[in-house]
């Protein structure tokens, strides 16, 4: 009877009971504020891989470029040609805010991950291509530590204030089997494309829609069983 949409269940206890303490507002706000206020569109790209010790998976720029180019997310790219070249509209954390054209609208997309080489690469593609359209992109990654350390309350800390920063996006991309991506997710109150498994090298979709706002489980629950499958 509290929640009719069946979907909808984490997303209002969520935003009920995890509200933020004043150190993690305080780093929520101040991302916010110097790369995402004022943007006509915020997306959120958030990748997690599981590999130990952390290493870059090459397949995963160019599976999250055919995403966010194939479901319109951001726009579409072509190479830059060298005699004709204009400045290119996407750019960085480093960028001069004040020279955006007021006449353009400007996406915000907003990286986490533990391991700065996704963003680089991705802000480094639209930089070095050019786009047909006169939507400016910005990329920023509010931290890069390499590894996941629970232990250390800082750590939390920034890992909270970047959840709570995607869950203010109007678009999110994330990677299965992360509690991270869920608990953004079901905070925003919107389904995200999640990016293929592509557990055999082999894919047929770069991304899917999900079909709920709602965190799931990481992997199907084992039956107690002989088979022990999924």
């Amino acid at each position: 009877l509290l929640f009719p949409d069946i979907d909808n269940a984490f997303h209002h206890i969520g935003r009920y009971l995890f509200f933020p303490s004043n150190p993690v507002w305080m780093r929520i706000t101040q991302v916010y504020n110097d790369h995402m206020l004022g943007s006509s569109r915020k997306v959120g790209i958030q990748i997690r891989t599981f590999a130990y010790p952390p290493v870059v998976e090459p397949r995963l720029v160019p599976q999250i470029l055919d995403c966010v180019t194939e479901n319109h997310v951001l726009p579409s790219t072509n190479p830059k040609k060298e005699a004709h070249s204009k400045q290119s509209p996407f750019s960085n954390d480093t960028s001069n805010h004040n020279a955006t054209n007021v006449t353009s609208s400007v996406t915000s997309v907003l990286i986490t991950s533990l391991m700065p080489d996704y963003y680089e690469q991705i802000s480094s593609f639209y930089a070095n291509n050019s786009t047909p359209t006169t939507e400016i992109v910005r990329f920023y990654q509010p931290s890069h530590e390499i590894y996941q350390n629970t232990q250390a309350h800082g750590h939390n800390i920034q890992a909270w204030a970047e959840i709570c920063l995607l869950s203010f996006c109007d678009e999110l991309i994330t990677t299965p089997m992360s509690t991270f991506g869920y608990v953004a997710v079901g905070l925003a109150g919107i389904k995200p494309l999640m990016l293929d498994h592509n557990k055999n090298g082999i894919s047929h979709v770069s991304c899917y829609r999900a079909s709920s706002m709602d965190p799931c489980f990481h992997a199907p629950p084992y039956y107690k069983c002989d088979s022990n499958q999924g």
